[in-house]
């Protein structure tokens, strides 16, 4: 699969451009540190598998909503979103080249890696499901990041039989 046969522009969108990034903004790709086995082992004992068919991440949560994992090996660290270490974990160090990790359930503390669930695609049709499914109308966020972090550390608290009430919101468009 490569980015350029699924890479669309949304209708009306095409005047956008997005600057190519040199190899020092890249954030998780510019320290090239494998996963290692303790990373691994620390990832699955934080996985929790329900009902709906998702694998929820119930370790740390960054300010995005998403799951974040870090390791280090020979005093280096290397972060990543929860969701983008299972693409790792089931496709190899390499992912390809101008692909994203999408979520289909639109849960972002799945980590699942199956149709439906997280997969790779294009920066482009990952923005037209969220448009399609109301979480982004055209390039507005429709649901902002704190709003999706709120959500996530409530749906963590749930998952991992914390005390604290639930603050679910119902809102079909919240991821």
């Amino acid at each position: 699969m490569t980015a350029q046969a699924y890479d669309r522009p949304l209708p009306g969108m095409d005047h956008l451009t997005r600057p190519a990034l040199t190899t020092a903004e890249c954030d998780d790709e510019t320290v090239p540190i494998p996963i290692t086995a303790a990373a691994r082992r620390r990832f699955w004992k934080r996985i929790v598998v329900t009902t709906t068919g998702c694998w929820f991440w119930t370790g740390a949560v960054a300010s995005d909503g998403y799951g974040r994992i870090t390791w280090t090996l020979d005093g280096r660290s290397r972060s990543l979103s929860t969701h983008r270490f299972a693409l790792h974990l089931a496709h190899g160090p390499e992912l390809p080249p101008g692909l994203v990790a999408a979520h289909g359930c639109d849960h972002p503390l799945c980590v699942r890696v199956a149709a439906g669930h997280v997969h790779l695609s294009s920066q482009s049709a990952n923005l037209r499901h969220a448009v399609n499914v109301g979480r982004h109308e055209g390039t507005i966020p429709v649901v902002g990041s704190t709003h999706r972090r709120d959500h996530s550390l409530s749906a963590r608290m749930t998952l991992t039989g914390s005390r604290e009430p639930p603050r679910l919101n119902s809102d079909p468009r919240l991821f």
